[in-house]
């Protein structure tokens, strides 16, 4: 990696190679940090994102984010917007980097710093049934609220995962009875359509 700084006045203009490719820095006069190749800018939390855990998470980068925790990187790092790996992991459904995460100290019910969301809640809302089942083996719990008011179940019936709907009423039975600040049950997300019928059945006939 090489890099120059040159001042002056106004700005500073920094020049690095970084995976073969050359990034153009400058602070501006209102003192934000941006970038821009060709046109496109990007902000310095935008590149240190990209080179940090969660970019690895989300990638499914195993081999990255083993060797990123054995040089001791902190499982529950948050990005700026308040994100850690494990969120990101557990929405895009790698379940490999999730384990290793959980493994080596990740909060499970450790929620985003903007929405309340946890783990369990972006892999409910997106289906990742393994991650769930992993979650919910690690303590995961599944009757926490996000800032809507909804619980994990809410974002699986909404996203149509019947598999998930069962395991999480056979774990909080409890949760078919929240309503969310929309008031709404977990089971008004779905209807009797040839599509969401086993969803329908879980939660309406159970």
């Amino acid at each position: 990696m090489c890099s120059y700084f040159s001042h002056s006045s106004h700005f500073i203009h920094v020049s690095l190679l970084y995976q073969e490719q050359e990034f153009k820095f400058t602070m501006c006069d209102d003192h934000h940090h941006c970038s821009g190749v060709g046109g496109v800018f990007q902000t310095l939390d935008e590149i240190d994102f990209a080179r940090g855990p969660w970019n690895l998470a989300i990638y499914g980068d195993y081999p990255g984010i083993q060797k990123y925790l054995s040089k001791g990187g902190e499982p529950n790092v948050r990005d700026q917007s308040g994100y850690s790996p494990l969120h990101y992991a557990a929405r895009a459904g790698n379940y490999l980097i999730c384990k290793e995460l959980i493994d080596k100290g990740a909060i499970v019910n450790q929620p985003t710093k903007s929405g309340k969301a946890t783990a369990l809640h972006r892999a409910a809302g997106q289906g990742h049934v393994r991650i769930v089942k992993l979650l919910l083996d690690h303590n995961a719990d599944p009757c926490l609220l996000d800032d809507d008011g909804k619980t994990a179940l809410h974002k699986a019936a909404s996203g149509n995962h019947p598999e998930i709907c069962r395991m999480l009423v056979d774990k909080a039975p409890e949760m078919r009875k929240v309503i969310d600040k929309r008031v709404k049950y977990p089971k008004d997300y779905v209807t009797c359509t040839e599509e969401q019928k086993e969803t329908y059945k879980i939660l309406w006939w159970s």
